[in-house]
C-alpha cells in the first residue's frame, strides 16, 4: 500500500486513489474510512438509488453482485459480537443447529433402509437427539426440601396444542392440557348440576 495514501486524511464523501497498472487502490470516507484494492472498478463515485448518497462503484457492484451466502459469511466475521443483539444471534444458532440434525436424519434413514428398519420421521429423530443431549449434558437435578406448589405445577402441567372445536376451524388455541381437562370436568359437573336442579324443580312443580 502506498504510504502517502495511507497517511492522507480524506473528508466524508471524498475519494482518493493510486494505481499501478490495472491495480487500483482507493481510499474513501463514508461513515468510516474504507480502503479497497481492485482490478475491475473505476475509482469514481456514483449516486445510489432510493436516497441521495455517494458511494464508490466498487461498493455498489459488490452489493449488487455478491450472493446472500457470501454476504452472510462477511457479516459473521467482520462485526464484533457486541454489535449484534441476542435476537440476531438466535437465527444463526438455530440455523447451525438445524443443518447437522437434518443431515444426520438423512444418513440415519439411509442406514435404516439398508438394515431393513422402519424410516423415522424428522420430528421424532430430533426429539430423540435432543433428549439424548439433555440426558448427557444437563446436570443432575437434586430436590432441596419439599416441592412448592409452583414446582408441582411446573412438573405436572404440560403445554400442548389443544385443537379447536369443529365450528371454529380458523383459530387454534395453545393451552395447558391439565388445565384444559380440569376445565372440561368442571363444565361437565356444572352441566350435570344444572340438569339435576331442573329435574328437581320440575318434580317439585308436578308434586304441587
Amino acid at each position: 500500500m502506498p504510504r502517502d495514501l495511507m497517511d492522507q486524511r480524506v473528508a466524508k464523501g471524498e475519494l482518493d486513489y493510486r494505481h499501478n497498472g490495472q491495480i487500483i487502490i482507493t481510499k474513501w470516507m463514508d461513515k468510516r474510512e474504507a480502503i479497497t484494492l481492485s482490478t475491475m472498478s473505476k475509482p469514481s463515485l456514483r449516486v445510489t438509488q432510493g436516497r441521495f448518497e455517494l458511494k464508490t462503484n466498487l461498493f455498489l457492484s459488490l452489493i449488487t453482485q455478491v450472493t446472500s451466502k457470501e454476504w452472510i459469511s462477511q457479516t459473521y466475521f467482520y462485526p464484533t459480537v457486541n454489535c449484534k443483539s441476542v435476537k440476531w444471534w438466535k437465527k444463526p444458532f438455530f440455523h447451525l443447529l438445524t443443518l447437522p440434525l437434518i443431515q444426520s436424519h438423512i444418513l440415519s434413514n439411509k442406514y435404516r433402509k439398508i438394515t431393513g428398519k422402519r424410516i423415522q420421521p424428522l420430528d421424532t429423530f430430533v426429539k430423540a437427539v435432543i433428549n439424548g443431549w439433555v440426558d448427557v449434558c444437563a446436570p443432575e437435578c437434586t430436590a432441596i426440601g419439599p416441592l412448592t406448589a409452583l414446582d408441582r405445577l411446573n412438573d405436572k402441567h404440560l403445554v400442548t396444542c389443544v385443537p379447536s372445536p369443529p365450528e371454529k376451524t380458523t383459530t387454534s388455541y395453545r393451552n395447558c392440557k391439565v388445565c384444559y381437562d380440569k376445565a372440561l370436568k368442571a363444565a361437565k359437573a356444572l352441566k350435570n348440576s344444572k340438569q339435576n336442579a331442573s329435574r328437581l324443580s320440575s318434580g317439585a312443580i308436578s308434586a304441587q
